[in-house]
């Protein structure tokens, strides 16, 4: 497996690890909110850079596939949901005076892991095979 998946792996670890810490810590501790914080800002920087290093390879062998395309056309509007319902809660408990919501925190895990499982399990196997491609350069 490539390094750039490995290290996908384990940040999306991270962020579910992160995430339990701030559902046990709760969002009304000083701890649970720089924790919460930290999740936020690992999300964003993982996001750039599957945008940066991983999508590219996809979209240009999906020039060429029609069934990869839609398999990306598919995760893309997967992810502007899952964007938008991040967005919505890092939005709402980003300051110490928001109002504590355990629900929103195990809501966001959940809507995470599901996407991290179906991205891990579908467009990684899928950037594998590209990556042994012989003319392929790794991303």
């Amino acid at each position: 497996m490539s390094e750039l998946l490995d290290e996908l792996k384990r940040e999306h670890a991270l962020m579910l690890d992160i995430l339990d810490d701030v559902k046990r810590l709760g969002l009304s501790s000083r701890a649970g909110q720089e924790k919460f914080l930290s999740a936020k800002a690992l999300l964003l920087s993982h996001m750039q850079k599957e945008d940066r290093e991983f999508y590219p390879g996809l979209r240009k062998a999906a020039e060429s596939s029609e069934d990869l395309k839609r398999t990306l056309d598919y995760f893309a509007g997967d992810m502007e949901v899952v964007s938008r319902k991040a967005k919505q809660v890092f939005d709402k408990h980003s300051s110490e005076a928001a109002g504590t919501e355990p629900s929103d925190v195990t809501l966001l895990y959940m809507i995470l892991r599901d996407r991290i499982r179906a991205e891990e399990q579908v467009l990684f196997k899928r950037f594998e095979r590209l990556d042994r491609l012989p003319d392929r350069k790794a991303p």
